[in-house]
């Protein structure tokens, strides 16, 4: 807890120096707060969740210190946290931060939709409901998995025990015949470290839309076969291997259950100042942590929400049949 607290103050302090620097304005004063993303099945988890609240608050109140961040001063802020009034720091799940520009958008559409993030280090996979009360968007979590099958984990596969090269992030691009010229090997040996990685990330997100047909078997989307809007983000959604592979679920998703995938990239919001060479959904769990806390949707945990049974038909006598 107290790293994590260490590189919290930190980026905060880098922020507030740079505001200091570039701002006009920053005289006037600034109202700070902190907020953090987990993902889904992190933020799922009360425990977790709490966890990750109090390590925000010390490292809010360790940024504001005056001194050099160390790690005494962390635990130090760690013990403080409870004698803070007003933290004014929260944690949210990252999917719903990367679908506030959607939300927002005449694309949003209701009923169940599901993200895939892979980032540097893990995949995550949610399946959630949308729907709108008076104005407000309640995004129920129907199932979600975390897995470390991120990017790096393509490369650590591809390089195998013959790994010894230095590999950027750039070459979990590479083809089969690319990175078996590079460790010197048979690209026959590269594919088959490959298959098994991309298997192992379809049984992910297997796994999740399993769950989710289970907690929600009503949904249109598995009653009639209604697209299901499919979100793919994260900087090794660009990886070619994996976007064939998602190719690929979705293909099989429609004859083996029935599902209709629509595969889409996350909207992009129109006030982004600036190119994005790297692609918003590099950026996108960012903007959505940079806006009021209120407008983001408001997720309903799964341990709240009860399975969907398929209504039954109830037979009863006709009070007249017997007159």
């Amino acid at each position: 807890m107290a790293d994590a607290v260490i590189f919290i103050a930190l980026a905060f302090r880098y922020v507030d120096k740079w505001l200091r620097r570039t701002s006009l304005g920053f005289e006037k004063g600034l109202r700070w707060r902190l907020h953090v993303g987990l993902p889904t099945k992190s933020w799922d988890s009360d425990v977790t969740t709490e966890t990750f609240k109090t390590v925000a608050q010390a490292a809010r109140v360790l940024a504001c210190m005056p001194g050099p961040v160390t790690r005494t001063a962390a635990i130090q802020a760690l013990r403080m946290t409870d004698q803070v009034d007003r933290p004014a720091v929260d944690v949210f799940p990252e999917f719903a931060c990367q679908l506030y520009s959607y939300l927002l958008s005449p694309e949003r559409a209701d009923d169940l939709h599901a993200i895939v993030d892979i980032g540097a280090g893990t995949l995550d996979v949610a399946y959630f409901n949308v729907f709108m009360k008076e104005d407000e968007a309640l995004l129920p979590i129907f199932a979600s998995e975390v897995d470390r099958l991120g990017a790096h984990y393509l490369i650590a596969a591809l390089s195998g025990a013959e790994g010894r090269a230095t590999w950027t992030d750039d070459e979990s691009s590479l083809s089969d015949e690319e990175a078996g010229r590079k460790l010197g090997c048979s690209p026959v040996e590269v594919r088959s470290r490959r298959s098994l990685y991309l298997s192992s990330v379809a049984d992910v997100f297997n796994q999740a839309t399993r769950a989710a047909r289970t907690t929600y078997p009503t949904s249109p989307a598995f009653q009639r076969a209604e697209n299901v809007r499919l979100f793919l983000c994260g900087g090794g959604s660009r990886i070619p291997s994996l976007q064939k592979r998602f190719e690929r679920i979705a293909q099989e998703a429609v004859r083996r259950l029935g599902i209709k995938f629509q595969v889409s990239e996350l909207v992009k919001p129109r006030d982004i100042v600036g190119k994005l060479e790297s692609g918003f959904d590099r950026l996108s769990v960012a903007y959505g942590l940079s806006q009021n806390a209120a407008n983001i949707g408001r997720v309903i945990r799964s341990a709240t929400l009860e399975p969907i049974s398929m209504r039954s038909v109830v037979e009863t006598e006709d009070r007249d049949a017997d007159r």
